[in-house]
């Protein structure tokens, strides 16, 4: 997202979402640099983006998911495969999808600024923060996604309105 080109520090996952596969692909952005979001028009993220024109990924993808911050688009999808295993696969309770806490994140990002040199992307410090967002400002959407599973899945197995209305 700073326009600093970062290829030498990360794989090739490109290489996965060629074309000529019979994988369905699925692409999480929040900022046009991410896989899939080539999937948007170049003039879109140019004209939307800050240094869009820079940093617009061209990898395409089956279905693309926009998010505020990629992380939040990623744990969503997690969730809705949970709701979804449950629903209309048959998947047994047993399977603790109940059990995601957005603790762990903070847990995990603490951790790995602290021992792993981690930085926030946006800011390029290293600091417990995602995106340029603080800790409590990014962990918001995952303790809601995590209040939607436990409800979910400690009730008659359907979604209730006040979740969804807890949510808003």
């Amino acid at each position: 997202m700073r326009g600093i080109c970062i290829s030498s520090w990360v794989a090739p996952l490109h290489l996965l979402f060629q074309k000529n596969t019979n994988r369905i692909t699925i692409g999480i952005g929040d900022g046009g640099n991410e896989i899939g979001m080539g999937k948007i028009p170049w003039s879109v993220i140019r004209n939307n983006i800050a240094r869009g024109d820079k940093i617009a990924c061209a990898v395409d993808c089956d279905y693309t998911i926009v998010a505020g911050v990629s992380n939040w688009g990623g744990y969503a999808l997690g969730c809705a495969i949970a709701l979804l295993a449950r629903t209309e696969l048959g998947i047994p309770e047993t399977i603790p999808w109940h059990r995601f806490e957005a603790k762990k994140e903070y847990d995990l990002i603490d951790y790995l600024v602290k021992n792993g040199n981690l930085i926030d992307g946006v800011s390029g410090k290293n600091r417990v923060s995602v995106d340029g967002l603080d800790i409590d400002s990014y962990l918001s959407p995952l303790i809601q996604i995590e209040k939607l599973l436990q409800n979910y899945f400690t009730t008659n197995n359907s979604v209730h309105p006040r979740i969804i209305n807890d949510m808003n």
